[in-house]
């Protein structure tokens, strides 16, 4: 018997190893997100890893939560901060939050994604959730915290038109950019397109892209469109320069706020703008393509092709191809065997192209060649579907949603909200 009173105890090794493997598989989970290659399924599985090791430190209590806190000391990363966050909450416990905050604080241009993402995810997960965000949203006195519960908030679409509008007069412009994410669900307020619009002239840049893309998301109104569009255009033409000025984990983060500016200038330009060409060629090589696959036009697979042969964008390149024309380049034999050459590059690319081949550009030049006279040109395609206002698009939107990988969902979620909120 006391025997087994002593397995009962946690032991410091495996304790060890939930926390770091947490936080392991939180990145994993992030980067996933946006991934080619990774499907509902895969990502399912990594989110079953993660929620295991966490449940392993909720079991261990105040000795899975010292662990995790040492590692969100130590190592100042996403992961951390999303394992303490979902620990604290857990626990509903203020001191373990007063515990946390200070290095959360001081590193958040590392740690506040994983927070944002750890109330988002005890909120869609927890059936009688805490009132930790409500409270923050309503009384935080740090513009960071109530900068965060509004990201949260916009994730789960929960957001009061009275907070929205009280952050978004604010002097602090990180709250002001939040309050347009959260004022962009608000579709059927005027006051919050009003507010939306007014915030395109903030002097700040990143409040008026967050208005810019608030506003793309819920109007119709060509010229209202324009002027959004060519908001964001300068955002990005104004954020290019900064990224070669920047290094470790505030690189990482003007990079994904740049992606998302290009996926929205990029998603809402009309099909067939004469600018659109002009301004692609100003972007780096691997913006470039992105940008294609978001455009969603099959006329510019020519140039994906030609990309193909530089080889450190050939994935990524063979990615968007696929995208556009929902060829599977691999089923149709177009991929090349991988050399060692190619490993070396593959180690190399960013998370949403690892796992990709690396095309035989010769016989995709062929194949296209011989089947891109049968894509439509004039509007938005998607997986080879073309993509209008009808209701056989909004159901290929909900398969794609369903079934596709990552990157492919999100860009049929965005249409298919489109479609949803364009009445």
């Amino acid at each position: 018997m006391p025997a087994l009173s002593i397995l009962r105890k946690p032991l410091p090794e495996i304790i060890k190893r939930h926390a770091g493997d947490a936080a392991f598989y939180w990145n994993q989970w992030d980067k996933s997100k946006s991934s080619f290659v990774i499907d509902a399924e895969r990502l399912a599985h990594i989110e079953s890893l993660l929620t295991a090791h966490v449940d392993g430190l909720i079991e261990a209590n105040d000795i899975g939560w010292q662990e995790a806190l040492s590692n969100l000391n130590r190592w100042k990363g996403a992961g951390e901060t999303f394992v303490c966050c979902l620990l604290a909450m857990h626990q509903d416990s203020q001191e373990r939050f007063r515990l946390l905050w200070p290095t959360v604080e001081t590193n958040a241009a590392n740690c506040t994604r994983g927070f944002i993402s750890a109330l988002a995810w005890y909120h869609q997960r927890t059936p009688s959730p805490t009132r930790w965000l409500d409270h923050w949203l309503e009384t935080a006195d740090s513009p960071l915290l109530k900068t965060v519960a509004l990201r949260a908030s916009a994730c789960l679409g929960t957001t009061p038109i009275a907070i929205s509008t009280i952050a978004a007069q604010d002097t602090n412009h990180q709250l002001r950019a939040a309050a347009c994410r959260t004022l962009a669900l608000h579709i059927q307020e005027p006051s919050a397109t009003a507010l939306l619009q007014k915030l395109l002239t903030d002097p700040v840049i990143s409040v008026t892209t967050e208005a810019a893309i608030g506003l793309l998301n819920q109007t119709k109104e060509k010229a209202l469109i324009q002027t959004a569009i060519s908001s964001l255009w300068f955002a990005i033409t104004q954020k290019l320069p900064e990224l070669t000025t920047l290094k470790g984990s505030k690189q990482r983060a003007a990079q994904r706020q740049l992606k998302r500016w290009i996926f929205n200038w990029a998603f809402h330009t009309p099909q067939g703008a004469p600018e659109f060409l002009h301004t692609l060629t100003q972007l780096p090589s691997l913006l470039q393509i992105e940008a294609i696959g978001w455009y969603g036009n099959v006329a510019l697979c020519s140039q994906l092709i030609e990309m193909m042969n530089t080889l450190e964008l050939a994935p990524a390149a063979l990615a968007q191809f696929e995208l556009l024309t929902g060829c599977d380049a691999e089923d149709a034999g177009l991929i090349k065997p991988v050399d060692a050459e190619q490993l070396i590059t593959a180690e190399q690319l960013p998370p949403e192209y690892q796992g990709m081949p690396f095309p035989y550009t010769e016989a995709i030049t062929a194949w296209w060649v011989t089947h891109g006279n049968q894509y439509p040109t004039s509007t938005k395609v998607l997986q080879g579907q073309q993509l209008n206002d009808s209701e056989s698009t909004k159901r290929f939107c909900e398969g794609l949603i369903a079934n596709a990988p990552q990157r492919i969902k999100q860009i049929a979620q965005h249409h298919y909200r489109q479609l949803s909120t364009h009445v």
